[in-house]
Formats: C-alpha cells, structure tokens, sequence
C-alpha cells in the first residue's frame, strides 16, 4: 500500500495510525481488496482479481499484511500518467478534462519526484 492510500484510510480511520484499521475502513466503505505478501509487489494468488477472492471483510481486511485495490470491483480507477500532456490532449479527444480530475476535491495522487 503507498503513502497516499494509508493517508486515505488513515482519514477514514479516524486517525487511527495503522495499516490494518485503513484496509478494514477500505473494506468497510465498499471496496474490494486482495492480499498482497510483505515483500513483493503484487497478489501472487492464482484467481486474485476475482470476486469470489476478493476480501470484502473488514475484520479479515484487518489482519491482511499487505492489500491491493481491486478497481473492477470498487468502482474505482487508477491513472499512470508518465505523459501529462499527452494524456491530457488524448483525453481531451474523448471529452475528459484530465485537469478537473486531477483538481477533484476526491482525487488522490502520487507524485514520484520526476517530471513528466
């Protein structure tokens, strides 16, 4: 889970200061979560993307020692913008404006550091 995710649950939570409070709250508001092993960097469990895997238990979600964020199944979406202005003049071309997305007051970013 990145820095940005734990500050959201970490709100959710109530300023509880534990990874296990924000994935149970995760849980809670109607995502969907899958295990991710401390360590690796992504779900190693054949099926994990799968509704019938997915951790929609806040009490099993708070002993998980890593999650991920099913989108399909949270109603939620990620972006990966490595070319800001690309990715703004192809989204512009389907009618998106990616500047009010990124300026929603519900909008969560990552920033590595490096320019785009």
């Amino acid at each position: 889970m990145d820095e940005a995710h734990f500050r959201a649950g970490h709100e959710m939570s109530g300023g509880t200061n534990t990874t296990a409070a924000a994935f149970a709250e995760y849980v809670a508001h109607g995502w969907r979560l899958c295990a991710i092993q401390r360590g690796t960097k992504g779900p190693r469990t054949l099926g994990w993307n799968t509704a019938e895997k997915a951790i929609a238990d806040p009490g099993t979600a708070a002993h998980l020692a890593g999650a991920g964020l099913l989108h399909a199944l949270s109603g939620t979406a990620a972006l990966d913008l490595d070319d800001l202005a690309g990715a703004a003049e192809w989204l512009a071309v389907h009618g998106i404006d990616l500047g009010e997305l990124l300026q929603d007051d519900d909008a969560v970013q990552i920033r590595s550091g490096r320019p785009n």
